[in-house]
């Protein structure tokens, strides 16, 4: 309502400016695709940079580093304070789903087995789930999980029809 906006690149931290282009507060994370806002804070997407999980993939290839993706997902209040932060790769983990980490075909997702593109939370209670669960879309998976993050349980899990989805919406 008073002009500020809250923004980020690819992999840039997230950012909330003013009215006239002035910093708020910046958060010194490498956050990517989607900002959702729930009732009193928002989800982003963003990536551990060292991971907090690693396969020991990361490797020097000349002059560059390639490293491994370790994509969790992140809750901030309106004022820029981290209230959430975890990895999907954990969250798997937690949930004895760690064989899907590296599913699918192995050349696309070694060093990308997440992909996290979309967080969708649930702002109502449904038939299937809560008010502030979460629904995540990840694209290296061809998968849609809902997340209950008081619990830090996957409640449902779905991989196909679809392939390389971005987004979830809640219809009803």
């Amino acid at each position: 309502k008073n002009g500020d906006l809250i923004i980020h690149g690819d992999f840039t931290p997230l950012t909330k400016i003013d009215l006239c282009s002035k910093m708020v507060w910046s958060l010194d994370y490498l956050t990517h695709h989607s900002i959702e806002k729930d009732q009193y804070s928002y989800w982003v997407p963003f990536t551990f940079i060292p991971a907090t999980i690693n396969p020991g993939l990361d490797e020097k290839i000349g002059t560059s580093v390639r490293r491994f993706f370790d994509d969790g997902i992140m809750q901030v209040s309106v004022d820029g304070k981290i209230l959430f932060k975890k990895s999907l790769i954990q969250i798997l983990i937690d949930n004895e789903l760690e064989y899907l980490i590296f599913g699918g075909n192995v050349a696309f997702n070694q060093y990308n087995p997440i992909h996290l593109n979309d967080i969708q939370p649930v702002l109502f209670d449904g038939k299937f789930f809560k008010k502030g669960d979460l629904f995540l879309s990840l694209r290296s998976l061809s998968m849609i999980i809902l997340y209950r993050p008081s619990e830090n349980k996957i409640i449902w899990f779905k991989q196909y029809p679809w392939a390389l989805q971005h987004d979830v919406d809640i219809l009803n």
